[in-house]
C-alpha cells in the first residue's frame, strides 16, 4: 500500500457503524511526520461514540492522541490504535466571558474563536498548532503562562467510559504534565475562562505572539515542539546551544538552527533513528554540563 493513502474499515459499536481508518501514514497524524504508517485511527464524532468505545476496550489497547504537535509515534509500537475526538464533536458555547470548548478544536480555530467574541487570555498560544484537548493533558504553557491558569472545568471520558466534569484540581496540573499523563482519560471538552477585550487588540497581540513564534522557532519545518523540559534554573535551549549541539545533524535529524530546543525532521527520519538522537543529546549535554534532561515530547513506543 502506498504511504500516501489509507484505507477504512466499518466496525459496529453499540449499534452505531464507525470507521476505522487502517494503514495511515504518520505524516497525518503528527507534526514531525516521521516515516512510516500506523496500523489503526479511530476519529469519534461524538462524546457518546468515545465513551461507547472506551467502556468496551482495555485501556492498554488504544493510545489517545491529539493533533500529534508534541508526540513522536513508532509505527510499529506495542498498542496498534490510535483514537482521537473531531475538531466539530463538541458544540461551542459562551457565557459571557466563559467559554466551552471541544478537546478536538485546533488552537487555530480558538484564536479565531477568541477574536470573533471578543475574548482575550489565549494569546501566548496563538501560533501553536495543537488541539485544546493535547495542550490541557500537557498543561502546554509559555512565556510565563499556561493553559492551565484559565481552565475552570474539564470534561472526560474515563477508563471505563464514564463521562463527567472535574476541576483543576482533580487534574493535578504541574510544569508539563497533568493526571492525564497518568490516567488513561479522554479530554473531550473545557471551560476556560477568558477576559473580555476589543477584538482588534486581541487580533494584534495573537498576530504579535505569531510574529514572534516564527523568528525564534521553526514553525515551517516537520517539527514536534519542544524537545526537552526545561530544567529548574536554566532553559534546555541553552543546555543544548551550550553544549555545541544547535544546528547539528544528524543523518535525517536535525537539532533546530533557530532554536536548540526544536528537532526537525529533515525527511524521512526514522522513529528509531530520531530517538538515538534524543538519547544522543542527552548523554552530550549531562557530560557537558551535568545536567539530566527529561524530554517533553510524549512516545508511542
Amino acid at each position: 500500500m502506498s504511504l500516501s493513502s489509507s484505507h477504512r474499515n466499518p466496525i459496529q459499536l453499540k449499534g452505531k457503524i464507525i470507521l476505522i481508518r487502517e494503514q495511515v501514514p504518520l505524516s497525518q497524524l503528527t507534526t514531525f511526520q516521521n516515516d512510516g504508517v500506523f496500523p489503526r485511527v479511530i476519529d469519534f464524532e461524538s462524546i457518546a461514540e468515545v465513551a461507547a468505545f472506551m467502556s468496551d476496550h482495555d485501556p492498554e489497547s488504544f493510545h489517545i492522541l491529539g493533533r500529534g504537535s508534541n508526540s513522536l509515534i513508532n509505527p510499529d509500537a506495542s498498542v496498534q490504535t490510535v483514537i482521537r475526538l473531531n475538531h466539530d464533536a463538541v458544540q461551542e458555547e459562551i457565557n459571557g466571558s466563559t467559554v466551552r470548548l471541544g478537546a478536538g478544536m485546533t488552537m487555530n480555530r480558538i484564536q479565531e474563536f477568541a477574536v470573533r467574541h471578543g475574548l482575550a487570555g489565549l494569546e501566548f498560544a496563538a501560533g501553536v498548532p495543537a488541539s485544546l484537548g493535547g495542550m490541557v493533558a500537557m498543561n502546554f504553557g509559555c512565556w510565563g503562562r499556561s493553559v492551565s491558569d484559565f481552565i475552570s472545568a474539564i470534561q472526560i471520558v474515563d477508563q471505563s467510559g464514564g463521562v463527567r466534569w472535574i476541576t483543576p484540581d482533580d487534574a493535578q496540573f504541574g510544569y508539563r504534565k497533568s493526571i492525564f499523563s497518568r490516567q488513561k482519560w479522554m479530554v473531550c471538552a473545557a471551560e476556560l475562562r477568558l477576559e473580555p477585550a476589543d477584538p482588534d487588540d486581541v487580533k494584534l497581540r495573537m498576530l504579535a505572539r505569531i510574529r514572534e513564534r516564527a523568528q525564534k522557532q521553526p514553525l515551517k519545518d516537520k517539527t514536534f515542539g519542544s524537545i526537552f523540559k526545561n530544567p529548574e534554573g536554566a532553559f534546555a535551549a541553552q543546555c543544548i546551544e551550550a553544549a555545541g549541539l544547535k544546528g547539528k545533524v544528524w543523518n535525517r535529524v536535525e537539532v533546530s538552527a533557530s532554536h536548540a530546543n526544536f528537532l526537525v525532521n529533515r525527511g524521512g527520519a526514522t522513529y528509531f533513528e530520531t530517538i538515538e538522537v534524543l538519547h544522543d543529546i542527552q548523554s552530550i549535554v549531562q557530560n557537558d554540563s551535568g545536567i539530566q534532561l527529561e524530554m517533553e515530547v510524549k512516545l508511542l513506543s
